[in-house]
């Protein structure tokens, strides 16, 4: 009887440790069901939409808005690109989060707003781009993100850790929008963030080390697109995730 017990106690040890969180099915969900030809058709229109609001309002006017980042047109035809796909993930409620006393992972959802995000590569697994973040429209080539690196050195990082990832045989690829805006990946019931180098980091570890709580405090805030600040709205100004206006919701589902 003992010995049953030992066993029944470390059977359920085993089990609570290894206990997969709601919201780590609902991204295995999400991504099983998620109609990628739609979400072509979605995206492709909303980068031909930019495309021609850049052109007619930045290309063909001369205004130039300095110290906000400009993304050229794209010209890029999704349909014919090499595409790897990451569910678009966003923080929720975080105002009062707590390093010690909250879990990450309860804070996280679907962002309705991108559904998907989709990546294109060459051959070699070498990013050529990425649509359609930090804002819906853009086909972001790294030409308009940090200044102290080139667009090519920027996409060959970018593309060495979306490398990393996929040799880990993720169960999905992840894009985190808000505070943290990188690729992530969901294997054996946890996300994981990769670092460059290879070394990986399970992510309420990682967010517990963050040196800011401020950063994972505001991550459940959308600020105006670039484009909207182009257009006039106050920098300042910015609603909450979790209520994405109807029209701009983008949700491809098969089922």
């Amino acid at each position: 009887m003992k010995k049953l017990l030992t066993v029944f106690i470390f059977t359920l040890c085993i089990h609570t440790t290894h206990a997969q969180h709601p919201i780590i099915q609902e991204f295995k969900r999400f991504y099983a069901e998620a109609d990628t030809s739609c979400y072509v058709e979605k995206i492709q229109e909303g980068l031909d939409d930019y495309d021609r609001w850049y052109e007619d309002s930045i290309i063909n006017t001369g205004v130039s808005f300095p110290f906000i980042p400009e993304y050229d047109p794209a010209h890029v035809d999704l349909h014919r690109e090499r595409k790897v796909w990451a569910v678009a993930i966003t923080a929720y409620d975080t105002e009062s989060y707590s390093l010690t006393d909250d879990h990450i992972y309860d804070h996280l959802g679907i962002d309705s707003l991108y559904g998907m995000i989709v990546t294109c590569c060459n051959k070699r697994m070498r990013i050529k781009g990425r649509a359609d973040v930090p804002e819906k429209g853009i086909y972001d080539q790294f030409d308009g993100g940090d200044p102290g690196m080139t667009a090519r050195k920027t996409r060959k990082v970018q593309s060495r850790l979306l490398r990393n990832i996929i040799k880990e045989k993720p169960d999905v690829i992840l894009f985190m929008t808000t505070f943290l805006p990188t690729y992530m990946y969901v294997k054996n019931d946890s996300i994981y963030v990769m670092g460059v180098d290879g070394t990986k980091h399970e992510l309420n570890q990682y967010v517990q080390k963050c040196p800011f709580i401020e950063c994972v405090r505001e991550a459940d805030r959308v600020r105006p697109t670039l484009r909207e600040i182009r257009q006039g709205a106050d920098p300042k100004y910015y609603r909450k995730t979790g209520r994405t206006p109807p029209e701009l919701l983008r949700i491809c589902q098969s089922r």
